[in-house]
């Protein structure tokens, strides 16, 4: 294993040392925000949140369910795989062109997400507020 890394340049080696704290990094931030989130740290997080003022102009502002979020991460997916697929079919593209492809791709489908929450919330009634209700 040592003599693999002995064979490399320097600038290999500060690359890897690098990619491996990002990555330590990154698995690091994603273990501390399941923990947040599915933890102990969720009653937290709660409390911090009924802490923020609504500035929504509704009592209680409405939630979207479940199946509408995993929607908007499946569409998300979708639409940037399909980007991904596009652009690896359009032969003598640079880099960037493949990024922005996948970034307009992206777009369009956060575009698509949001035209379906609009529909949703056109077919959904709002919640009644305790004044209507007197």
């Amino acid at each position: 294993m040592f003599e693999a890394l002995a064979a490399m340049s320097t600038g290999k080696v500060v690359i890897l040392g690098i990619t491996a704290v990002l990555v330590a990094g990154i698995l690091f931030v994603l273990v501390v925000a399941t923990a947040a989130i599915l933890g102990p740290g969720r009653r937290a997080v709660e409390g911090a949140m009924r802490a923020v003022p609504n500035f929504s102009g509704e009592e209680t502002p409405r939630g979207v369910p479940m199946s509408l979020k995993i929607l908007g991460i499946g569409v998300m997916f979708l639409t940037v795989g399909l980007g991904v697929v596009i652009a690896a079919v359009i032969p003598n593209l640079t880099g960037w062109a493949v990024f922005g492809i996948v970034l307009l791709a992206a777009g369009i489908g956060l575009l698509l997400f949001y035209l379906v929450v609009a529909k949703f919330e056109k077919t959904t009634p709002s919640p009644r507020s305790a004044e209507e209700v007197d």
